[in-house]
């Protein structure tokens, strides 16, 4: 993860939003699975009720970082 945000509404009701790099090997996973896991994750732990996120390859991160 290379950029996280969390943000309280109310009291209970917690926001995530976070920016992940794979390396390119992995990034051809099923990427909706994926997200959904660690939604569900997320939900599970910490009640997080909604959360936005990016799935980057590895090398188009490195590309932003020049």
């Amino acid at each position: 993860i290379y950029d996280v945000h969390l943000w309280t509404i109310i009291p209970d009701m917690l926001i995530y939003s976070a920016h992940i790099k794979l390396n390119n090997e992995l990034i051809t996973i099923n990427q909706e699975d994926f997200i959904s896991k660690i939604n569900e994750y997320l939900l599970k732990n910490y009640k997080i009720i909604e959360s936005t996120i990016q799935i980057s390859p590895e090398d188009a991160v490195e590309a932003c970082n020049l």
